[in-house]
């Protein structure tokens, strides 16, 4: 028998853009008033980082069969940055009376954290072939627990996900 856990930090960065309006007051057209004249820039989007747990453990059943067990629990906080908008008491009125603020205030906010907490429980059998090689096959089940509401997918999630692995020592 054999077991073992680990602690550690889980950190993902996400690729590419975003694409923000730019910080300042934009002034409403009259010509126009739905329509603001915003400058845009191109913003990292954001990171994920957090706490990592893992624990495994072996039992050997056959001879050349073992039971493997292994989980790994990720508690991330995801950090975005979005555009808040205060629009102006005073309005304009176009031509046809109706009313519109006469500018907005574009600021940004970078405080926002949403909790992702990700388990993978990871059951599996481990045939060992030969001194230095073994395969494995895993029926894995993730769960997914998401709590942005801006988010396309809000809420829990759960999938099996098979694996099979090949361990060679070298």
């Amino acid at each position: 028998m054999n077991a073992s856990i680990g602690l550690g930090y889980s950190y993902f960065s996400s690729l590419g853009g975003k694409e923000l309006i730019k910080t300042g007051t934009y002034y409403t057209d009259v010509n126009n008033p739905n329509y603001y004249n915003y400058n845009y820039e191109n913003v990292r989007p954001g990171h994920t980082g957090g706490l990592a747990i893992s624990a495994g453990g072996f039992a050997k059943i056959g001879k050349k069969t073992g039971f493997v067990m292994d989980f790994l629990y990720l508690n991330m906080t995801n950090k975005t940055i979005e555009n808040n908008f205060v629009y102006s008491n005073t309005t304009i009125v176009d031509q046809f009376g109706n009313s519109y603020p006469e500018y907005v205030e574009v600021t940004k906010n970078e405080n926002q954290s949403y909790a992702t907490h990700v388990l993978i429980v990871m059951p599996g059998i481990r045939v060992q072939g030969k001194e230095n090689s073994a395969f494995q096959f895993n029926l894995s089940g993730v769960s997914l627990r998401f709590s942005n509401p801006d988010a396309f997918f809000n809420g829990n999630l759960t999938f099996p996900l098979p694996s099979f692995s090949w361990f060679y020592k070298f």
